[in-house]
């Protein structure tokens, strides 16, 4: 229910703050079909196109919101509205960002992947083209040039983490699997090769 104090001309009466108007709505359901009709003087006030009945009662003054809508249907909307919020909490708590979706590994390997051609461009290790569009290879990756140029830092996605199992094998390369390895693990290594590496803005997104 909503309500507003207005200064208006009651002898004898206070003007109540919002916190202690005392309409009752249950009370009035008496009425009728209008659970503010009264007999006493009311005086009528427009606020934002919205009418507000205040009277004296008791040496007070009562405001009733006449747009109000029935007891069922405010039950009714604060239930949806309940609902809305409760939706949008789990779905907030669900939502992957797009930078941590499916399995990830950053690695430093060699630039040794690919012709240089149009159709088989020079590449990181690993990574393959066009990118593996099934659920068992790597299906995208991103890379930065180390601070001499021969090496790549990489991230690599796949959808089944047995996708890196070459990497996983390949004794030669520094790899980290991305949400079980440290941030400050990770920055440090990579920063051997990369001085103002930053795990920030390092990475692709998959949807």
């Amino acid at each position: 229910m909503n309500a507003k104090t207005i200064e208006i001309p009651c002898p004898n009466s206070k003007v109540v703050k919002e916190s202690e108007v005392i309409l009752d709505r249950r009370k009035s359901l008496s009425a009728a079909n209008d659970p503010f009709r009264t007999e006493e003087p009311f005086w009528d006030y427009s606020d934002y196109s919205r009418k507000f009945y205040a009277k004296c009662i008791d040496k007070e003054i009562v405001l009733a919101d006449t747009t109000s809508l029935s007891l069922k249907e405010i039950l009714m909307f604060r239930l949806a509205a309940a609902l809305l919020l409760l939706t949008s909490a789990v779905y907030g708590q669900h939502r992957v960002d797009p930078r941590n979706s499916y399995f990830r590994v950053i690695a430093v390997v060699p630039l040794t992947a690919g012709r240089g051609t149009p159709d088989d461009p020079k590449r990181p290790l690993y990574a393959p083209w066009p990118p593996s569009r099934s659920n068992t290879g790597i299906i995208a990756y991103s890379q930065q040039l180390s601070d001499d140029g021969k090496l790549a830092l990489v991230e690599f996605v796949a959808r089944d983490r047995a996708a890196f199992q070459p990497i996983f094998n390949d004794r030669s390369i520094k790899f980290f699997e991305k949400g079980k390895a440290r941030r400050q693990d990770i920055e440090t290594e990579l920063k051997k090769y990369k001085k103002n590496f930053d795990l920030n803005k390092f990475g692709t997104m998959v949807p």
